[in-house]
């Protein structure tokens, strides 16, 4: 499975985000329980094209409740996927997660910025969390 396809056969995996663009919504929710979509920053070595999606972190969700047992039942593996959502392109898909809380420290919140630009040798680059 690559970073950016969905899992083969997996329930809900991929669909349309709906028709306005991206941007032109308010607040995302997850079509599988209605829970608010979070932002979050993607893992470095994703080999995703945006470094901010949208998961449902909600630990209740059927979604994420039935991807324990598909997983285990299709490729004998001990996790589960998130529904997550390219804010850019609209694009769905799982994000796999080997535990509820997988991922959570990556959601984007008041208390939590998401990692700043900063300028070195005249370019900027990415600065990596926790760096000062």
């Amino acid at each position: 499975m690559g970073a950016r396809g969905a899992l083969k056969g997996a329930p809900g995996a991929a669909g349309s985000a709906g028709t306005a663009p991206p941007g032109a919504r308010k607040k995302q929710t997850c079509p599988h329980c209605g829970a608010v979509l979070q932002v979050f920053e993607m893992p470095e070595a994703g080999g995703w094209d945006r470094l901010y999606h949208l998961a449902c972190f909600n630990n209740d969700c059927p979604y994420y409740r039935r991807g324990w047992d598909w997983m285990m039942s299709q490729y004998n593996v001990k996790v589960s996927y998130r529904y997550r959502l390219d804010p850019a392109s609209g694009c769905a898909s799982p994000i796999a997660v080997w535990s509820e809380s997988a991922l959570v420290d990556r959601i984007v919140t008041k208390d939590r910025k998401p990692a700043k630009k900063q300028k070195k040798g005249g370019r900027t680059v990415q600065r990596k969390r926790g760096a000062r």
